[in-house]
């Protein structure tokens, strides 16, 4: 029973979404799953249709009330209605208080107000990503900062509506931030980078790709500020720097690891 579980357990992994057409094997098949938790900590949509509705019904039974990741990337069919539903329907859908991942990149439906909603849900979140949203701006993030304070993962890539703002409300938090991708958000320029620099001295990763408002004086403040903990940067296609070589970079970040030039 253990090899047969094990092997299952293997196609779960590779197909997670359909996973449940499994239990038709047989009733030990189906109580082992139901008996195995680490299983129901992580629930995956991504790329799925109608996920708002599966999202709350998975999450309306009881083997999912521990979940700590979830992934949603590129689902459809998800809205603000949903996620508020997390927060007001708590009879209904089991609680998210032990949620440590969260996944919403791509899904265009979703506003501040529905990030907001499940954001107040969550106050062991750790890693956090929504990436190439163009509705959420820097109201957000006001939420985020205040309910999760163990956040150390956060992407914000190609959310083009983010500002130095949000950065400027990431450092007065003090959040202990290892890793931040902010590729891709154009309306960034040095104060807020500098804004990161000062308020996340943990900081390991951090993404700058694709960003013209950000020049060398930022990057001056990073080696200050973060040398001794930062072991990639991505400063790839930011027209305002200037660095000649990957040499140089490294006579700032002497433990860079990963990063451009």
């Amino acid at each position: 029973m253990a090899t047969a579980l094990k092997t299952v357990a293997l196609t779960i992994k590779l197909e997670l979404p359909d996973f449940v057409n499994l239990f038709s094997v047989s009733r030990r098949v189906y109580n082992a799953f139901l008996s195995a938790l680490p299983l129901w900590q992580t629930l995956v949509l991504s790329e799925v249709n109608n996920a708002g509705d599966r999202l709350l019904s998975a999450l309306s039974l009881t083997r999912f009330h521990n979940v700590k990741h979830i992934y949603l990337a590129s689902a459809q069919g998800i809205e603000d209605k949903h996620l508020k539903l997390l927060k007001t329907e708590k009879n209904a859908v089991g609680s998210l208080e032990n949620l440590e991942s969260l996944n919403l990149d791509c899904c265009g439906n979703i506003s501040n107000r529905g990030v907001q909603d499940v954001l107040s849900t969550c106050p062991k979140l750790k890693n956090f990503s929504i990436r190439n949203n163009f509705r959420v701006t820097d109201f957000f993030v006001k939420s985020l900062v205040k309910n999760c304070k163990c956040l150390t993962d956060l992407n914000l890539s190609g959310c083009k509506n983010i500002t130095d703002n949000s950065l400027l409300t990431i450092r007065n938090a003090r959040l202990g931030l290892e890793s931040l991708d902010i590729a891709g958000c154009e309306r960034v320029t040095d104060a807020g980078v500098i804004a990161i620099a000062e308020g996340c001295r943990s900081l390991k990763f951090l993404s700058l790709s694709g960003i013209p408002g950000v020049t060398n004086k930022c990057l001056e403040t990073l080696s200050e500020l973060c040398s001794n903990t930062l072991t990639t940067l991505d400063v790839d296609g930011c027209s305002g720097i200037e660095i000649g070589s990957r040499e140089q970079l490294l006579q700032l970040f002497p433990n860079l690891e990963g990063g451009l030039p």
